[in-house]
């Protein structure tokens, strides 16, 4: 290719030539065949996994362990959406169970003081073994 061409695809030709015309008739088939090789190895580097494919960045190894990851995300990702619908089908139906259950009278309902804070205590001793507290002893001076 003479020097022309060569500015002409990397956009180094001059402004004055494209307004005028000079230069644009002058496209061989050599052009033409040269475009259409550069279309294809760009097609082909987009095939094989985009613009760092096709400088060299990925080989075909880290292409299928991306790949993998990417299944690996989407199998996550469905295994929580059917959890999160079990769960929602669970939480439904317990809530359309209480709503069905007869409400008891209000002179039935006894509120009774509960005792949990006594049994926390105990749990709380036998788990962390709490030790009463001693006395601070102040030794004795002598004047």
């Amino acid at each position: 290719m003479s020097g022309r061409e060569v500015r002409e695809y990397t956009n180094l030709s001059d402004p004055k030539d494209r307004k005028s015309g000079k230069g644009k008739d002058k496209i061989d088939d050599e052009d033409v065949t040269f475009q259409r090789m550069v279309a294809k190895m760009q097609d082909v580097a987009g095939e094989r996994g985009g613009y760092l494919h096709g400088r060299g960045a990925l080989d075909s190894d880290d292409l299928l362990y991306l790949k993998e990851q990417m299944e690996a995300e989407e199998d996550a990702e469905r295994l929580l959406r059917r959890t999160e619908k079990r769960a929602f089908a669970a939480f439904k139906k317990a809530a359309t169970l209480a709503d069905s259950a007869p409400a008891l009278p209000a002179a039935l309902c006894v509120d009774a003081r509960p005792k949990s804070d006594i049994r926390q205590r105990d749990l709380l001793k036998n788990i962390v073994g709490i030790k009463p507290k001693r006395p601070k002893v102040f030794p004795v001076t002598t004047l």
